[in-house]
């Protein structure tokens, strides 16, 4: 069995699966950003509320 190259396939679906790549890397780009901004707002938020001892399941004495 002959192992195709790039040549030997079809165009439009070589435009297909390049056209795919790109989404799928634009998708990861968007995800890795939403990600980011997640643990960016986890983190504040926490920083933020650090300051009450109630919430930092501290024993209050």
């Amino acid at each position: 069995m002959k192992k195709s190259t790039d040549a030997d396939l079809d165009p439009k679906f070589l435009e297909m699966v390049m056209a795919l790549d790109t989404a799928m890397k634009r998708m990861d780009s968007f995800n890795q950003e939403k990600v980011s901004f997640a643990l960016d707002t986890f983190l504040r938020r926490k920083e933020k509320f650090s300051k009450f001892d109630i919430l930092n399941c501290e024993e209050v004495v």
